[in-house]
């Protein structure tokens, strides 16, 4: 019998999640288990994105889609010891998906390890293209950064075109991940990055003493207590090479002391090596690596 895909109901989510968990060690399969469960519980997780694949009644494989504002989505692939018929029949589901709302970007972040999960989203137009550093720079161990330079003034973001159109302007030449950031409205990767976020939003733009537009930065709330994420820091192609980044970089890490936040988490494509050496200059420190694979319709 063909393999059916359908939204887990919720006397099926426990058996969904341990499929879904089952990609790592067994070691804290209950936890990884009881975690997920939360999430959904707690609305972090749109139950209506949680998949199961059934052959004859029976569920086989899993995978979970969630969509965020702004038309973007994320996915957890299918399970990896799946049988290659319904990790299929779940990829070609979450494509399908992404086609009928629109979405502009999917993405999907795996252990460096783990070249199998990602399989049957490949065979559906996900494409492999970079690896993800993960920092943390643990702020009750480290001083302060300096001021930054006078020359650059910060002012929280009031205008919203104004800001958009700077932070687009910071993805030209960019070296952080920019297959994801080409052909994308303004409006729709603002859309994403405020989503859960508290209004108004932790993002500053950055003016020289002309008072033209440099850069931008964006805090953002990750749900761990104590911690915010420097969710992008950008430079506008004519002001770099001159102190800009740095200046964003100090005006995040004492921005989120004075909120009473001292640890500051970000990621960043390894190939960006100019970034990873400022952030590793400013007390920032790699603690996770991931594989990227992205999905974008004009690939089709």
């Amino acid at each position: 019998m063909a393999v059916v895909v359908a939204p887990a109901s919720p006397a099926e989510y426990d058996t969904a999640a341990r499929l879904v968990c089952e990609a790592a060690p067994t070691f804290g399969l209950e936890l990884r288990v009881g975690r997920f469960l939360a999430a959904i519980r707690g609305g972090e997780v749109d139950p209506a994105g949680v998949l199961l694949a059934k052959r004859d009644g029976q569920p086989v494989a899993a995978a979970v889609v969630q969509f965020i504002p702004g038309g973007t989505a994320t996915a957890l692939p299918p399970t990896p010891h799946s049988q290659a018929e319904a990790g299929d029949a779940l990829a070609a589901d979450i494509v399908a998906q992404f086609r009928a709302r629109g979405t502009s970007l999917a993405c999907l972040f795996l252990d460096p390890d783990d070249t199998t999960s990602a399989a049957p989203l490949v065979r559906h137009g996900f494409r492999s293209v970079t690896r993800l550093t993960h920092l943390l720079r643990a702020g009750g161990q480290l001083s302060l950064p300096p001021e930054p330079s006078a020359d650059i003034q910060f002012e929280p973001v009031n205008d919203y075109a104004e800001f958009g159109a700077t932070l687009m302007s910071t993805y030209e030449g960019t070296l952080d991940v920019p297959e994801a950031c080409a052909d994308r409205p303004a409006a729709d990767v603002l859309a994403g990055y405020q989503a859960n976020q508290p209004d108004p939003p932790l993002w500053w733009l950055a003016r020289d003493p002309a008072g033209v537009p440099v850069g931008v930065v964006l805090l953002t709330h990750v749900g761990t207590p104590g911690v915010l994420e420097l969710g992008y820091l950008g430079v506008v192609p004519a002001a770099r090479g001159r102190g800009v980044g740095a200046a964003l970089l100090q005006h995040a890490v004492r921005s989120a002391a004075a909120v009473g936040v001292h640890d500051l988490s970000l990621s960043v494509d390894e190939r960006n090596e100019p970034a990873l050496r400022l952030y590793h200059r400013h007390g920032f420190r790699s603690y996770q690596w991931q594989r990227v694979y992205l999905w974008r319709p004009r690939w089709e």
